[in-house]
C-alpha cells in the first residue's frame, strides 16, 4: 500500500498547492500533503481505488477534495483556538453559487454580514471585481473570464477575513452588534448600485 501512496505523490503535491492557493493563511501546501499523504496511509481502501479505479485526472480531483477538508478543519481549530473565523475561497464560491447574493434573506448570519461589507470593501477597492461578481453571482452572466472571476473572490475573500477579524477584535459581548432595519433591502438596492456600475 506504501508503494501505492508513493506513486500518487506527485499528484498529492498539486492537490496540496491547489488547496494552500485557496486557503491563503489557513494552510500552506508542505502541511496539506503531509496530511493527505498520512490520511491515505491510514485508509488503504481508498488508496486502492484511487490507484486501481479512477483515472489521473479523476484522481486529482479526489484529492483535492480531501486537502479541502484538511484545511476547513485547520479552519474550524483555527476558531477554536482564537476566536477569529477564517474563509477560503472555495467556501465563499459556494455561498456565492448558493445565490447569497440575490436570495431574500430571512435571517442574517455572520456569513451574510461578512458578505455584504467584505463586498462594500471590494467595491471601494476594485469596483471592477465587486461588479463582476454581483454580474456572475446574482445576474447568471455567464460571458465573464474565469480567471477575472477567481482574482474577484479571492478580493471578496480577503476582504470577508478583514470584517470577520476586525469584529472578533470589536465584540464586546454576544448580541452588541444591533442589525440594520431591513438589511435585505438595503443590500438589495446597494448591490443594484453596483451591477449598474459594471455595466
Amino acid at each position: 500500500m506504501q508503494d501505492k501512496v508513493f506513486e500518487l505523490l506527485p499528484l498529492i503535491k498539486e492537490a496540496a498547492r491547489v488547496v494552500a492557493a485557496q486557503w491563503p493563511d489557513t494552510v500552506d501546501a508542505d502541511d496539506v500533503e503531509q496530511e493527505i499523504a498520512l490520511r491515505l496511509l491510514e485508509s488503504p481502501r481508498s488508496v486502492d481505488r484511487l490507484v486501481d479505479e479512477m483515472e489521473p485526472a479523476r484522481r486529482k480531483t479526489a484529492l483535492i477534495k480531501i486537502g479541502h477538508q484538511i484545511a476547513a478543519r485547520e479552519r474550524v481549530e483555527y476558531e477554536v483556538f482564537s476566536g477569529q473565523y477564517r474563509y477560503g475561497t472555495r467556501e465563499i464560491t459556494d455561498l456565492l453559487n448558493s445565490g447569497a447574493l440575490g436570495a431574500e434573506r430571512t435571517e442574517v448570519s455572520a456569513t451574510l454580514i461578512d458578505l455584504d461589507e467584505g463586498l462594500n470593501i471590494v467595491s471601494e477597492r476594485n469596483p471592477r471585481y465587486a461588479g463582476l461578481l454581483v454580474a456572475v453571482f446574482r445576474d447568471g452572466d455567464g460571458t465573464a473570464h474565469r480567471q477575472s472571476i477567481a482574482r474577484a473572490v479571492e478580493l471578496l475573500t480577503e476582504s470577508m477575513n478583514r470584517v470577520s477579524l476586525r469584529r472578533a477584535r470589536e465584540r464586546d459581548g454576544i448580541g452588541s452588534r444591533k442589525v440594520g432595519r431591513n438589511v435585505h433591502t438595503e443590500t438589495a438596492d446597494w448591490l443594484d448600485g453596483i451591477a449598474g456600475d459594471f455595466e
